[in-house]
């Protein structure tokens, strides 16, 4: 562990616990979303103008603030109980290899998650958005440790490394300068939070569920079956009105019409000025595949390669420039951070807002 964070976690004894881990980790594989999907999606991951962010004249649509944040990014609802995970010890028997400034750390997965929660969430987040994010992350990292550790090529690790899995950690200092002042409140009100939900995770029919969130939606989250198949049946649209008050909400970006090109080039698409067609979008509005000349792509691969808030978009081509229009901020599977928030904010609890969010899931505790 780095001495940054033993400092900050020693000063607030923050207890390590994972005992649940070899437990749940017996349980049946998922496959996993790509690294953007499973977690840091769009708040640490898609916060504000994604990738090329100085290759385009950039404004808010319909929002004089631009509002970017920072910082990206179940169970019985409400009723406080808790399903009782079997056995396990305190000693996961693996640790996660962490390589930062040409340091390499070996870390104790708690150590990892607690890191990873804490880079994840937006400065605005409510106490009980705080601690559905712990639980997700959580949950992201030991599922995907879990996919790592049963791969065939690495039987017998005992190390697993930081790029598999789907969160980010960051020394939590690394947040002062663009927080400031508010930085030790922020801190203080997350390690409150993060013992409130100290190894809490999310299940479905027992396994480790996909904790999949985003930044903002486009005023209701997506079903996971059109972006990434079945299997994920606690993955579904869940209306998200309060995500249209967000300054994140409506974006729009300008391409000059070379820029466009040379862009669309980079990521290998050759469009010889042909426009870019919108064959199809999924019943929350965002867009399954485009046509682009004779190549057919995702529509999270275009916003990947074109550098787009979300895939929920539309194009409009000038004379002089294209101006894309996006609605919400990240990939839209899961919870909605800013949605979530807005739960939070009304009273509701941790466990009623991963409810909400993933249906038919269970919050589990483990002793």
């Amino acid at each position: 562990m780095s001495r940054k964070w033993k400092d900050f976690a020693a000063a607030a004894a923050v207890l390590l616990l994972l005992p649940c881990a070899a437990a749940l980790l017996g349980g049946a594989e998922l496959p996993g979303l790509p690294r953007e999907m499973g977690g840091r999606a769009g708040s640490a991951g898609d916060s504000g103008a994604e990738g090329q962010a100085d290759s385009g004249a950039e404004s808010q649509a319909g929002s004089g603030a631009e509002g970017q944040t920072d910082s990206g990014g179940e169970g019985q609802a409400g009723s406080g109980t808790e399903s009782q995970a079997a056995g396990g010890s305190t000693d996961t028997g693996w640790r996660i290899r962490y390589a930062h400034d040409g340091v390499v750390e070996s870390m104790e997965p708690e150590d990892y998650v607690r890191g990873a929660a804490f880079a994840a969430l937006p400065e605005w987040a409510e106490e009980e958005l705080m601690k559905a994010q712990i639980v997700l992350v959580r949950t992201n990292v030991l599922r995907s440790a879990q996919e790592w550790l049963g791969q065939e090529e690495n039987a017998g690790e005992t190390e697993v490394p930081a790029e598999a899995l789907p969160e980010s950690w960051q020394e939590p200092e690394e947040r002062r300068s663009s927080l400031g002042e508010a930085f030790f409140p922020f801190y203080q009100r997350y390690l409150e939070a993060w013992q409130g939900v100290e190894g809490y995770v999310l299940t479905a029919d027992g396994a480790l569920a996909e904790g999949a969130y985003h930044l903002v939606s486009a005023g209701r989250t997506r079903d996971a079956e059109a972006v990434i198949g079945d299997g994920y049946p606690y993955l579904l649209s869940v209306e998200c009105p309060k995500d249209f008050e967000s300054e994140e909400y409506l974006f729009r970006r300008e391409f000059g019409l070379a820029q466009w090109e040379s862009q669309l080039a980079g990521a290998g698409i050759a469009a010889s000025g042909e426009k870019v067609e919108i064959l199809r979008r999924d019943d929350a509005g965002y867009v399954l595949s485009i046509r682009v000349g004779e190549r057919i792509l995702g529509g999270e691969q275009f916003r990947e390669a074109m550098g787009l808030r979300s895939s929920h978009f539309t194009i409009e081509y000038g004379q002089e420039q294209v101006a894309v229009v996006t609605k919400g901020v990240g990939h839209g599977i899961g919870m909605s951070q800013y949605g979530a928030n807005e739960m939070a904010r009304e009273g509701r609890t941790w466990e009623e807002i991963l409810s909400c969010f993933f249906p038919g899931t269970e919050a589990e505790k483990c002793e």
